[in-house]
């Protein structure tokens, strides 16, 4: 692949949009969240050989109905497409899918901001092997306040420790792209702080110039002021649950804890089911309530 694209990967209300934003005057443009990737990759079984039309456009035609590339408004003709594929392998199809949708916008390459995708490494790693990626880590106490402002899980304290601490477990492909130098690990915090610099560290990873100008142009809309919130927003007794779920992981990342990790059974069932009791609730006003708005009403389709 002469062009791989690039990944910006993270926990969720980590600052992987603010990433993505900041990419805006490179070859790959703003990443933007594609959702399929892992998702079709582990289905592939399902649709055969990709080398047999039929199938490829079975594949693809799925694809095309998910709600993220619904978005992109491609005009789409497979024929073409199918005239274009050289390999029939499933990261060329989708590198030459999204490249439909970056080239209109003058990208030489294209970029992914999917949170979701740091759960499945080993996928998004082994499809495109010569991608690079940022990984941005932000204090897991002020996700978790950012977390809880949105109307998807987790839903309650716990449940955002757990999904932090998830979301940023050092594993061995992690490890394995650090140490292939194709990964470059963002503190969210040091970004605010001094964008300047981290803008340098990222345009220099991803080997892309930028001119003074245009800095300060991407620096400008910085919150230098949007870190360190839970200080104030917490309670001790907020900031013990937190700790004691993900104190381990905010040490690791150089963040200051009050409270060691402990392993409470029967407190987990309990914040847990109230997670899923919440989720349950959201998920029947999005595919009850909101199809009816949506339906009869002109309630956006995409929006929030």
């Amino acid at each position: 692949m002469e062009n791989p694209p690039i990944f910006v990967i993270g926990c969720p209300r980590s600052g992987t949009t603010l990433v993505s934003q900041l990419l805006q005057r490179t070859p790959f443009r703003a990443p933007v969240e594609t959702h399929f990737i892992a998702k079709y990759y582990k289905l592939l079984d399902k649709y055969g050989n990709l080398r047999e039309r039929e199938n490829c456009e079975k594949l693809i035609n799925d694809i095309l109905t998910e709600r993220a590339i619904m978005q992109w408004e491609l005009n789409f003709d497979f024929d073409d497409f199918w005239k274009n594929l050289t390999s029939f392998n499933y990261a060329e199809i989708v590198n030459k899918l999204c490249m439909l949708r970056f080239s209109r916008i003058g990208a030489t390459s294209w970029g992914d901001k999917t949170p979701l995708y740091i759960l499945d490494l080993d996928i998004i790693y082994k499809l495109f092997p010569t991608s690079k990626f940022i990984y941005i880590v932000r204090d897991g106490r002020d996700v978790a306040m950012s977390l809880l402002n949105v109307p998807w899980e987790p839903n309650n304290l716990y449940a955002c420790a757990e999904c932090w601490k998830k979301y940023n477990k050092n594993t061995p492909t992690l490890d394995k792209i650090r140490k292939e130098n194709k990964l470059l690990q963002v503190n969210y915090e040091i970004l605010l702080k001094n964008p300047e610099l981290v803008i340098n560290q990222m345009f220099g990873f991803i080997k892309a110039e930028i001119s003074l100008e245009d800095k300060q142009k991407i620096i400008f809309p910085i919150h230098g002021s949007n870190y360190n919130k839970w200080k104030n927003s917490m309670t001790n007794t907020n900031i013990k649950v937190f700790e004691e779920v993900a104190a381990n992981t905010l040490e690791r990342l150089g963040y200051e804890t009050s409270f060691p990790e402990v392993d409470r059974k029967i407190r987990r069932i309990f914040w847990m089911m109230h997670n899923r009791l919440f989720h349950f609730i959201h998920l029947v006003k999005i595919n009850t309530v909101d199809t009816l708005l949506i339906k009869y009403f002109g309630k956006d389709s995409f929006g929030e």
